[in-house]
């Protein structure tokens, strides 16, 4: 496939497929797999998808600012066969930490640790979409971790099968059962469940404390209940614009201190 990447922010960037199999001068790595794109130039990546799985993209360029600014995102390879691993409902979410000051909506750059909203897919409690399944459907949600901590990923009411990790879906038979899952840093898991106990179920990253999101296993009319439809990535954030507000805001606070 061909990936045509054009650079509108105001310093250079490169994009990097987090976990894809990739030949080295497509890795994007600046200055040493490639050189950088600079500002208003276009670099194409072409690579072969090797196999099917959950993988994530980031820039490789000042990634304090661009991925604190949000610029990541969900890469999802499905299997050229119809048939394979096949599920009813197929979720997908990508866990983002920010650190922004109340009644701005431009994150702080360069922050490692002191974050102070969670986001799934760009969405934040109680934001957050519920996942509505019918009794006995077989579901699948894939969690994409592209913040600074590792979450625990907990679902209330049922246990269910780690499928897939970063290094590929694992085999039926070396699945394991589980009621809480750790996603570290910059790791992607798949889990599977049937779902058979109508209700509103609790999910949630169990290290912040708070609710994350809603599953709703539960039984419906096949007419009020739409097929699950291939995941989507999440909001899309326009990075020209978020540089340069940041840039006046650096602008006017120098100002302001002369």
């Amino acid at each position: 496939m061909c990936i045509f990447v054009t650079n509108r922010l105001p310093e250079h960037t490169t994009v990097h497929w987090h976990g894809m199999p990739l030949p080295c001068g497509m890795d994007s790595v600046g200055g040493l797999t490639q050189p950088h794109i600079p500002p208003g130039k276009t670099f194409v990546y072409e690579f072969q998808l090797e196999r099917h799985g959950t993988f994530m993209y980031h820039p490789h360029a000042d990634e304090m600012v661009q991925m604190a600014m949000g610029m990541m995102g969900l890469f999802i390879v499905h299997p050229k066969a119809h048939g394979v691993m096949p599920v009813d409902r197929d979720f997908a979410f990508l866990m983002s930490a920010y650190d922004i000051d109340p009644g701005s909506f431009t994150p702080r750059v360069n922050e490692m640790t002191d974050f102070n909203v969670w986001s799934w897919n760009a969405r934040v409690f109680p934001g957050i979409d519920p996942l509505p399944v019918r009794r006995g459907e077989r579901v699948r949600i894939r969690f994409g971790n592209l913040t600074m901590t590792n979450h625990p990923i907990h679902l209330h009411g049922y246990a269910f099968e780690v499928t897939g990790t970063d290094g590929g879906w694992i085999a039926p038979a070396a699945r394991w059962p589980e009621v809480t899952v750790d996603v570290s840093v910059g790791q992607m898991r798949a889990i599977e469940f049937d779902a058979s106990r109508p209700g509103d179920w609790a999910w949630a990253a169990t290290t912040t404390g708070i609710r994350a999101g809603t599953g709703t296993p539960r039984e419906r009319s096949r007419t009020n209940t739409p097929r699950s439809r291939p995941p989507r990535a999440g909001q899309t954030m326009d990075m020209a614009r978020f540089f340069q507000t940041t840039i006046k805001d650096d602008e006017m606070s120098a100002a302001s201190e002369k």
